[in-house]
């Protein structure tokens, strides 16, 4: 019987740590669970910086950042042709890379292992099938657009299925919209008994955690100052050297935690110490641009956990589009103090509650995210095999 294979071509490590990271190692340990071979394709620097978290029995190919007579990479022309030549014929053709019953993913960002993947797709013949999590003229302010566009759009190009975050990716990358598919990032699936229901009386915790990036920290700041006058806590885990200016401020309302080694973890300690969870986006989409696609995996979570989570954020933005279409209960489009507290105190609602529980027990469901996927590979994999 023909192996079945998934070959990740990415700098991306697919392990269990954080962000885009953790997504990638859910699915690949529910297909190893199927009898799927994972093989992480991926230049040795990005290799040595996750080794010591890699899982040890799936394999991995790496590709060597620098040759003697290799010049240095460059993101178009001649020289990425030659290097991405280089790549297939001296490290994978020896690899003896298995063609049938095997599927590239790759995740679309960057402008050097993404396009390679696109580019061994093409050569190989090997179907595949693109991740958008956030995109990289957002991230990148719109610098270097020229090349990050071309790049991109090569990626986009060799994608049987693309699977995007938000529908608003559609609208960036009108030209490929016949290939998206909305996924939203799986969560870890947490069971715990009963269901919290918070109560007014008390002094109520928030908790965010994540990625802090510097657009973010003048309204997580935002945040700490009204839960301060609301006599509300808050707990940050993520990146102390960017949030500990927040606890110095409001020492009796914020305390501040680094990230925890895995996911588990710091989602036990969310658990055990908060009462509901909070994102905060910046007021105006210029602020920070891959809001205006990206959708916070962080909620998805919040709400395996049974954490009320109030999001604030732009209309334009993907998750406030989301909000008002789904009429999620715990919206606002802006940081007003009074509509905050009158938010907090609808949380105990059955409105919301029973939003909740429609959303984790369906679309937020770790087993209904993975069967998209499943079904697209044995898709791709079935006519071959």
């Amino acid at each position: 019987m023909t192996e079945k294979r998934i070959y990740f071509i990415s700098e991306l490590p697919p392990v269990n740590t954080h962000a885009s990271s953790v997504i990638f190692y859910r699915h690949f340990k529910k297909f190893e669970e199927e009898g799927y071979k994972i093989i992480w394709v991926t230049d040795k620097n990005s290799f040595l910086k996750a080794k010591t978290k890699f899982p040890g029995n799936w394999r991995s190919i790496l590709l060597p950042n620098r040759r003697w007579h290799l010049p240095p990479y460059k993101a178009e022309g001649l020289f990425q042709k030659y290097r991405f030549r280089y790549y297939l014929h001296v490290f994978l053709k020896r690899e003896q890379l298995q063609i049938k019953s095997s599927v590239i993913i790759s995740y679309i960002n960057g402008q050097f292992l993404a396009p390679f993947a696109a580019y061994l797709s093409r050569e190989l013949r090997i179907p595949m099938i693109g991740f958008f999590h956030d995109d990289i003229l957002e991230l990148n302010f719109f610098r270097d657009e020229i090349t990050l566009r071309k790049n991109t759009t090569k990626v986009l190009n060799a994608c049987r299925y693309v699977f995007a975050v938000s529908d608003e990716f559609k609208l960036t990358w009108p030209n490929h919209t016949d290939k998206f598919q909305l996924l939203y990032p799986i969560p870890e699936d947490y069971k715990i008994s009963g269901i919290k229901r918070p109560n007014i009386s008390e002094g109520m915790t928030f908790a965010y955690s994540g990625a802090v990036y510097d657009e973010i920290v003048p309204f997580l700041l935002l945040i700490a100052e009204m839960l301060n006058q609301l006599s509300y806590k808050l707990i940050i885990v993520g990146d102390k050297s960017k949030t500990g200016q927040i606890q110095k401020k409001f020492p009796e309302t914020v305390t501040c935690f680094d990230l925890f080694d895995t996911p588990s973890e710091g989602n036990n300690f969310i658990a055990e110490n908060a009462d509901y969870g909070i994102i905060p986006y910046p007021d105006e989409i210029h602020k920070m641009p891959w809001i205006s696609t990206c959708y916070p995996s962080k909620f998805i979570q919040y709400t395996q956990l049974h954490l009320p989570t109030i999001i604030i954020a732009p209309p334009s933005s993907a998750i406030g589009k989301w909000c008002r279409k789904h009429q999620w209960p715990l919206y606002l489009s802006d940081y007003d103090l009074n509509s905050f507290s009158a938010l907090v105190r609808s949380t105990k609602s059955e409105s919301v509650r029973k939003h909740m529980d429609y959303w984790r027990n369906s679309h937020f469901s770790p087993d209904e995210i993975h069967q998209k996927v499943r079904n697209v590979i044995w898709q791709l994999i079935t006519p071959i095999s």
